[in-house]
Order: C-alpha cells, then structure tokens, then sequence
C-alpha cells in the first residue's frame, strides 16, 4: 500500500474493523502509526474527562420536587385542550346546519335546468330533424303518427 490511511481507514483501524491489508501498512508506516497514536490518546482523554465530569454531576442521590411550574405548564395545557374541543365542536355543528336560503334557489335553479333537459323528446343536435316530421294524433309524440313534410 503506497499511500497513507484515508479518512475512513482511520475510522476503520479505531474501530477494530481493519483488513490484514490495512494493518500491514500501519506496521510499515510510521507516519500513520504517529496518526493513529495521536488520535488513539485524545479519544481516551475525551473518555476520561467525560467519565470524570459524570461522577462530579451525579452525587448518588436523586431528588423528586414538585415545582410551581409544572402546574402552570398543566393549565397551559388544559387551555389548549380546551380550545381546540371548542374549534372542533364549532366545525361539527356548523357541517351540520342546512344550507342557506341562496343555495336553496340555487339548486333549485340547476334542478329545473336538468329536468328541461331529461324531458325533451330529442337531444338539442337532432332538434332540427324534428322540424322536417309533423306529427298527427292525440298530442302526444309517443302515440301519433308521422308524416314527412
């Protein structure tokens, strides 16, 4: 191996998964063994120094109080509960009220719309068809008779 440790095979060496390939080199090379030591020892320092601020925090003994303020937070949050029943209750009633009076006439308007168009005898395109046929009988286009003009 030619050149010297990347990146992830400094990761690799410091975290026991290192090929025979990779290890052969550090053996050789004595700048990558200065890299690996340097780094090897401000890992174990940073281990010590977290280690040791660790036990000065915690005195082997814990203490429960109540505060103040966790019943503040606790009314905070009922508030907010609260709130959000009202929004949502509000939003169900009003889903189910009857629409008002201008959509009222406005279906009433589309209603009479699609019933002239359901009640004619032809479709709109064939109307002028039906100016050249007459029809004879009892008024009713169903039962009478045609004639062509």
């Amino acid at each position: 191996m030619n050149r010297h440790l990347s990146s992830q095979d400094v990761c690799a060496w410091l975290s026991g998964n290192h090929t025979p390939e990779l290890q052969q080199h550090v053996l050789g090379c004595a700048v990558c063994q200065a890299e690996l030591d340097r780094l090897g020892q401000a890992l174990t320092q940073f281990r010590g120094t977290v280690r040791q601020w660790s036990e000065q925090q915690h005195n082997g003994e814990v203490k429960l109080t109540a505060s103040a303020g966790g019943w503040r937070h606790l009314r905070w949050a009922c508030a907010a509960m609260a709130a959000c029943l009202l929004v949502s209750v509000s939003v169900i009633w009003r889903g189910n009220q009857p629409p008002a009076g201008g959509a009222t006439a406005a279906d009433a308007a589309l209603l009479a719309q699609v019933d002239q168009q359901v009640s004619r005898a032809v479709p709109s395109p064939m109307e002028p068809l039906m100016n050249l046929v007459s029809w004879e009988g009892a008024g009713s286009t169903e039962t009478g008779t045609v004639k062509t003009k």
